[in-house]
Formats: structure tokens, C-alpha cells, sequence
């Protein structure tokens, strides 16, 4: 690689009520009680006072444990209520009024129910929905190229053990193809010790140290298929001789690049520039200025002091890990917005050093190295 480089009342069940003769009106309650004093006709309801009450009962069936006297004798018609309707007044009394203003159910669990009364959403719901935004396994499962465009304008976030969450977009990337490309720790589809997460699933981080003190990020991603795959394909198709299976999959590993993976370069930050800022602190001589907003995250190896990111984030899974994590970006930039140019610091790559494998945003004050000339020439095409 580059130098540089995740949650009606119901009226109670009693005997049906017999029929009594009575001069006044009954006073109750409509659908609530034993249900010792109702109507199944469900005649209507009234009580001296114009009040909702008891059924009107029929004067054919006079019962004496109903009759009232004549002046309508509250009291006395209180004390032969059932005892279950006495205990039930006062309590509809409370529950009308309730103890608590609207505003104290703001953070109580809201259900809505469908036809079948289950719970389809809750507030609690939504917001399981809200954090697994992130990128899953299905975004960082395409070829190196195609993975290397598609995170400009994605957001990487950290978070940090005490919860603070480190957010920043990213803006440039290198893409590094294995096999057949020389700049990349997997050239020729060698597998070490070092470089395993390359060759991991896609969306796999693979951290490496650099100098003895810095770390750059990459994102494994699936194989790239480079320019001389039909002339393996054309080999193999053919009778292999006396070569052996081994050889075969070691050029197939040189032409389908696998260990691809893309070297995250830069960052807008978003969130927890205070934090980043004292992060790279710590990497810096006690008298530099102090960096400014777009300085924080312009580089690999500055995003990573800026993240805290360090070798003990290599091999973690970006679809899984609750450290670390990538959510989509509001917008993607458009085509015309993206510049594509050589890759920085790979020297060592003969021809592959000027290979156009690099892709920053257009205008970014973040990207590390802008390549005017490029810019001007894609500007010219345009």
C-alpha cells in the first residue's frame, strides 16, 4: 500500500334482574356494575336529576327490595345500592380526572396497533431502526474500483469507550487490486501474516503500521478482475500439462487481484472535532499551531490519529462491529464531482505508480493532494 496510505365498561357478569314496580326514577350508572338493576331491553336511562342512571324498570314485576319511598329517599336507595356499585362511584370519580398533564407522557412507550392488535411501532422502535442505519454487508460486497467511488460521501464513525462518537466523511481513496498490482501488500495474491484481513470478506478493516508509529485504515472488498484475466482463463481452459493445481490457483490470485481491499485518505469531520483535534495533539510537538478544522483528517495516517484508530481495529468486521462503523452520507457526489487521478506515495510500483486508482471529491478542502492538472483535464472533457 501507499506510504501515506455497526425492541362500554363492560357491565360485570350477574343474574339477570327482575322486574319491580317504581313510582320514581332509579339513579345509576349506564354499562357499569353487577348488572343486577339493567334492562335487557336497554329502555332508557334517567334518574330524578336528569342524571344518566339506571334502566327505567317495568311496573308489572314489582319487586320490594327496589321500592323507593315516595319522596324519592336518596339515602335510603344509597343504602340498598349493591356494595360493588358504592365502591365503583367514587373510583369512576378518580379516573376521570387524570393526575398527570399531557406533557409527562412524552417519553412514555406509544403502541400503535394494527387489525390484529399487535404492536407495529413504538418509539422504541423506531429508534432500533434509526442506529442500524449503518452500511451493511451488501454495500462493501462489490470490486475494488466500484467500492473505492462508492465510499466517497459515506460517513465513518468511532466510538469512543466512554460513548462519544467520532464522525467524519469521507472525501479520497486510494484503490489497491492485489494480484497483479505492485503497489499493494497482496500483490501477486500473497497471503501473510500482516495482510490476512485482505483477504477476509469484504468490508473487513485491515489496519498496518507505518514508520513504527502511525496506522493507515483499509476496507477489504471483493476481487478486481485485471486486464491480463483472459489470457488466464484462455491458459486454463486448455490441458495443463504437468502443472500443478497450486500453480494454477497462484495465477489465478495474480489475474482476479484477490486481497483487494481500498485505503480510506481523508475525511471531512463532522463530530468530536475537539476530541480529534487533541488526539492529534498527542502525535505533534508541544509548540505546532493549532490544526485547523479541514488539517484534522486530510491523510491516512492523520484520519487515524484524528479516530484513535489503531492496529487493534485490524480485522474488524464494518457491518458488525458496535466500535466502529460506517452510515450512509446524506448525498453521494455525482460523477462530474469526483476526480480520478494516481495514486500518492507508491513509487515503488513501476507502472502501476501512475495507474488512475485514486478518487476525491472535486472542491473538498479536506483532500489530502489535489492534482490540478487532472482536475483541469477532466474539467476540459466535461
Amino acid at each position: 500500500m501507499g506510504r501515506g496510505c455497526l425492541p362500554e365498561g363492560s357491565a360485570g357478569a350477574g343474574p339477570e334482574a327482575p322486574d319491580a314496580a317504581f313510582d320514581g326514577e332509579c339513579r345509576g350508572r349506564s354499562g357499569r356494575g353487577n348488572g343486577r338493576a339493567e334492562s335487557r331491553s336497554g329502555a332508557g336511562l334517567c334518574s330524578p336529576s336528569g342524571e344518566a342512571g339506571l334502566p327505567r324498570l317495568s311496573p308489572s314485576s314489582a319487586s320490594p327490595l327496589l321500592t323507593a319511598p315516595a319522596g324519592g329517599g336518596r339515602a335510603q336507595f344509597s343504602r340498598m345500592m349493591p356494595r360493588k356499585r358504592r365502591r365503583l362511584t367514587p373510583l369512576n370519580a378518580v379516573q376521570s380526572k387524570p393526575s398527570f398533564s399531557p406533557a409527562d407522557t412524552s417519553g412514555s412507550l406509544t403502541v400503535v396497533l394494527d387489525g390484529n392488535s399487535s404492536p407495529v411501532s413504538s418509539k422504541y422502535f423506531s429508534e432500533e431502526k434509526r442506529t442500524s442505519s449503518r452500511l451493511g454487508t451488501d454495500f462493501f460486497n462489490q470490486s475494488c474500483i466500484s467500492l473505492a467511488k462508492s465510499f466517497l460521501g459515506q460517513i465513518l464513525v468511532h466510538k469512543l469507550p466512554d460513548g462519544r462518537e467520532l464522525r467524519g466523511k469521507i472525501v479520497e481513496t486510494e484503490a489497491y487490486l492485489g494480484g497483479e498490482d505492485a503497489a499493494s501488500h497482496s500483490k501477486g495474491g500473497k497471503q501473510t501474516a500482516r495482510n490476512t484481513a485482505m483477504f477476509m470478506k469484504p468490508g473487513t478493516l485491515y489496519v498496518y503500521q507505518i514508520y513504527g508509529i502511525y496506522f493507515c485504515m483499509n476496507v477489504s472488498s471483493q476481487a478486481e478482475a485485471h486486464l491480463g484475466a483472459k489470457q488466464l482463463l484462455r491458459c486454463m481452459t486448455r490441458k495443463t500439462g504437468s502443472r500443478s493445481v497450486e500453480n494454477q490457483k497462484k495465477q489465478y490470485r495474480q489475474f482476479f487481484g484477490e486481497g483487494a481491499a481500498v485505503l480510506l485518505r481523508s475525511l471531512e469531520p463532522l463530530q468530536g472535532l475537539d476530541t480529534m483535534r487533541q488526539l492529534r495533539s498527542t502525535q505533534r510537538k508541544g509548540s505546532a499551531k493549532p490544526l485547523k478544522d479541514w488539517q484534522l483528517c486530510n491523510g491516512p495516517s492523520k484520519l487515524c490519529q484524528a479516530l484513535a484508530i489503531n492496529k487493534s481495529f485490524d480485522q474488524k468486521d464494518l457491518a458488525r462491529d458496535t466500535a466502529i462503523w460506517m452510515e450512509p452520507g446524506s448525498e453521494a457526489p455525482g460523477e462530474q464531482a469526483v476526480v480520478t487521478a494516481a495514486r500518492i506515495g507508491v513509487s515503488y510500483g513501476g507502472e502501476w505508480a501512475q495507474k488512475p486508482l485514486r478518487f476525491y471529491i472535486r472542491g473538498n478542502k479536506c483532500v489530502s493532494v489535489v492534482d490540478k492538472k487532472v482536475e483541469r483535464e477532466q474539467g476540459a472533457a466535461d
